[in-house]
């Protein structure tokens, strides 16, 4: 039990029935889905590298991909350039992009895809909220950068690759690294809607990082009920628990504590607000994208983005939680105090 119990935490699983099934078709899948995208990149990668040295790059890039690393082979070309040599290239963009959604949704979706044979209308609510959200997150994302950056890091592109730069630069700030446009010549609401990107993050129990998508709509659907005056908070035709909301707000809040504390650090050691808030966004959503600040860091300022990135692995909230103490349970409760608010 205890070691089910281990895999299920591992996998973000909500039940122990079945774990070690659902492990099994993680690993199936992880090597199906890593063979299918080597084999699309090695179309493109072998005539350009040759035989063995295109295979290889095919296979680390697809790994890297599906993995949400965002490791990059392209320094070889142009240093720095990560994919942008690739803008216009509908097989390698729409690949590494498959690759880091696949891998982000959460191995839980994957699980549920697989009981229930593909029929999307089976799926259990969890894997609806995130392929919904998820779809709708980069269809937004898309639209606005296209309209931010058409004149800015994407002007001297044709339509095609500036509708494909757009398509893949909404996909990858949720924890996948890679880019296609040159980061550091983005317009001012490139970098903010790049930010909030990478501060929502990808779908728990994936390989991403972020607060999670799921963590987003449960907060954008408890304010919007409030405005509402209602006392439920509703996503599609369920209610969602107080304890999930509550679970939901204080992610959110040590995640935006922890991420301010790495600002201030940044801002002490010369870097400016922008660069520093992207940095910090970058580092604990394990983004890896940068506007060109991070060779400039102090030793101090180093370790902050480490901190970060570690707290991003595990998640801001098991942080919390390891670290704070256990509630005792008390035979009375406080009588209500009304306090204003905004």
């Amino acid at each position: 039990m205890r070691e089910r119990s281990l895999l299920a935490d591992g996998v973000g699983s909500l039940h122990l029935a079945g774990i070690v099934r659902m492990v099994r078709r993680i690993l199936i899948g992880t090597a199906i889905f890593e063979g299918l995208g080597t084999v699309l990149l090695a179309i493109r990668f072998i005539p350009r590298f040759g035989f063995l040295r295109g295979l290889w790059a095919a296979c680390f890039h697809a790994v890297s991909a599906f993995c949400n690393a965002g490791f990059d082979l392209m320094g070889r070309l142009r240093p720095s350039s990560s994919l942008i040599l690739f803008y216009d290239d509908p097989l390698v963009v729409l690949t590494i992009a498959a690759l880091i959604v696949v891998g982000g949704i959460g191995f839980v979706v994957w699980n549920d895809f697989a009981d229930c044979a593909f029929h999307v209308r089976r799926l259990n609510y969890h894997s609806k909220v995130v392929i919904a959200s998820t779809l709708a997150l980069i269809a937004a994302g898309a639209a606005l950068f296209f309209l931010m950056e058409r004149d800015a890091s994407m002007a001297g592109m044709d339509m095609g690759g500036r509708l494909l730069s757009s398509l893949f630069q909404s996909v990858t700030p949720r924890t996948a690294g890679f880019n296609t446009v040159d980061m550091a010549s983005l317009s001012e609401g490139g970098k903010v809607l790049t930010m909030l990107l990478m501060f929502i993050g990808a779908a728990p129990g994936g390989t991403g990082g972020g607060i999670k998508i799921t963590t987003f709509v449960v907060i954008a659907a408890t304010a919007h009920a409030s405005l509402k005056n209602r006392n439920d908070t509703n996503i599609g035709h369920y209610r969602v628990s107080t304890e999930t909301i509550q679970r939901a707000f204080c992610s959110v809040t040590v995640y935006i504590g922890i991420t301010l504390m790495g600002i201030l650090v940044l801002c002490t050691q010369g870097i400016s607000f922008t660069a520093a808030a992207f940095e910090c966004l970058s580092a604990i959503g394990t983004v890896g994208l940068s506007i060109g600040a991070t060779t400039s860091l102090t030793g101090l300022s180093k370790l902050m983005i480490i901190l970060l990135m570690y707290v991003g692995r595990l998640g801001s909230l098991t942080v919390f939680l390891a670290v704070s103490d256990r509630d005792t349970k008390s035979g009375f409760r406080y009588p209500i105090g009304k306090i204003l608010i905004g």
